[in-house]
């Protein structure tokens, strides 16, 4: 697993502090496939506890709530090492520009 793009949140003020894309090898019929499966849209966050990732996500209301549900479930055995591979990764000084904004 490695993250194969990067972005710094522009807003300072956001407890999202970057955006962040990965690659994970995957076993196919006995052979390695190094990269073969893209996750697009985590999320590098600072909460009250220290840091944690989060997953793409879509926005939808029920029973006139609010509520977003996860894209891709990150399971226990991965949660930490993706964690640590994303902080590793994260450079608060990388400046950003408008046209590495991918959107």
């Amino acid at each position: 697993m490695k993250i194969i793009k990067m972005r710094n949140n522009t807003s300072p003020d956001s407890k999202v502090k970057a955006f962040f894309d990965i690659a994970i090898d995957v076993a196919v019929g006995g052979n390695i496939i190094p990269g073969a499966l893209e996750i697009k849209g985590f999320k590098l966050i600072e909460g009250e506890k220290g840091m944690f990732v989060g997953s793409s996500s879509k926005k939808y209301e029920k029973d006139g709530e609010t509520k977003y549900l996860d894209d891709v479930w990150i399971t226990d055995p991965i949660k930490q090492p993706l964690i640590d591979l994303a902080v590793n990764e994260y450079d608060p000084n990388e400046s950003v520009t408008v046209d590495d904004i991918p959107f």
